[in-house]
């Protein structure tokens, strides 16, 4: 027993509906692209204001917040970043359609922001850190994904990637 419908069944022998999924793919591709490059381009100004903001020498506990310097850990950081500004412009070109409704767009922004966020904070639980900063990295996370979106709708308006039918 095919767990597929009959009408399933019927569009996979359609070559138009494989062309057709073929361009869907490559638009999100489009997006997944386009997102990884809008989030690199926004955390590498994010990521240098952090290393060179004069509260970086500050003591919390027996640590400073940053101990080491910028090259390792913001490489791994901006890696991280590339991949998941690819995931959420996949994504988000599915969430959002070729809807207006504004509760997908930010829905999907905060679900990825404070995913993001919160993982950073967790991360550094362990470390004495004033509530405030771990308050900044979900902020940072929200504005890198806000971003993101602000950007794609802007090229979707564009006609440059297609929403998702």
């Amino acid at each position: 027993m095919s767990l597929m419908s009959s009408d399933q069944d019927n569009h996979q022998d359609n070559p138009n509906h494989q062309d057709n999924q073929a361009a869907e793919r490559l638009e999100s591709l489009k997006a997944g692209i386009a997102g990884q490059l809008i989030a690199a381009a926004v955390f590498v100004p994010i990521a240098l204001l952090n290393h060179y903001l004069p509260f970086q020498t500050l003591q919390f506990g027996d640590r400073n917040w940053q101990e080491t310097g910028l090259p390792k850990e913001a490489l791994i950081s901006l890696a991280i970043v590339v991949f998941s500004g690819f995931l959420f412009g996949v994504t988000y070109r599915y969430v959002v359609r070729q809807d207006e409704n504004p509760q997908l767009q930010s829905g999907a922004v905060g679900a990825f922001g404070l995913v993001r966020g919160l993982a950073q904070v967790e991360a550094n639980l362990d470390k004495k850190m004033p509530l405030w900063v771990w308050g900044i990295w979900v902020a940072e996370s929200m504005v890198l994904f806000g971003a993101i979106a602000l950007s794609l709708n802007w090229i979707f308006d564009r006609g440059w990637i297609q929403r998702m039918k």
